[in-house]
């Protein structure tokens, strides 16, 4: 779910403005892009998948539906939301959950932290890919982690480990290190 937050020290409760719907297992992260890719929204999960959604399209896919508030209360009115299905799916490898995902600045390349303890970076492009299209693997890095950051330029990708292992990485966006 998608929620519109109240300013500082406004009335106005929290709503919720779209639903992303197509993982079949928990969800572990979500993260929005950076500054001109910030209405795409990329999801990993444990069904191995990483999802790419617009936000762009949610207008058009807007339908009213009873959405819900924090705590599961029930706004007295329906609102209008919108129900999203992804652009891109990409697989970690079957049977591997994601961990956490990131989202370079241009929209053009994401990189995945999978439970296997590798990173994989995709090559996407802009806007996202018709379908269930996937999407070019650029790279796999071994021994990677289960926690992945980038840089605003793509130049560095930082990755964590649960043993306490912190690597950073130099990256060439379109699979070059």
């Amino acid at each position: 779910r998608i929620w519109v937050l109240p300013v500082e020290g406004g009335s106005v409760e929290p709503s919720c403005v779209a639903l992303l719907r197509g993982h079949k297992g928990a969800v572990r992260a979500a993260r929005f892009g950076m500054k001109r890719t910030a209405s795409t929204i990329v999801t990993g999960s444990d069904d191995s998948t990483v999802r790419v959604w617009h936000l762009g399209s949610a207008k058009a896919n807007a339908k009213r539906t009873s959405s819900g508030a924090p705590g599961g209360a029930q706004p007295s009115e329906p609102a209008t939301v919108a129900e999203l299905a992804p652009s891109l799916v990409l697989e970690c490898g079957r049977g591997v959950p994601v961990m956490d995902v990131a989202l370079g600045e241009n929209g053009e390349t994401l990189c995945a932290a999978c439970g296997d303890g590798s990173l994989k970076l995709w090559t996407i492009s802009p806007g996202g890919t018709s379908g269930n299209e996937a999407g070019k693997l650029a790279r796999t890095l071994p021994a990677g982690g289960e926690a992945v950051s980038v840089s605003f330029s793509w130049a560095k990708l930082v990755s964590a480990t649960a043993k306490g292992t912190v690597k950073v990485w130099g990256i060439v966006p379109g699979g070059g290190s």
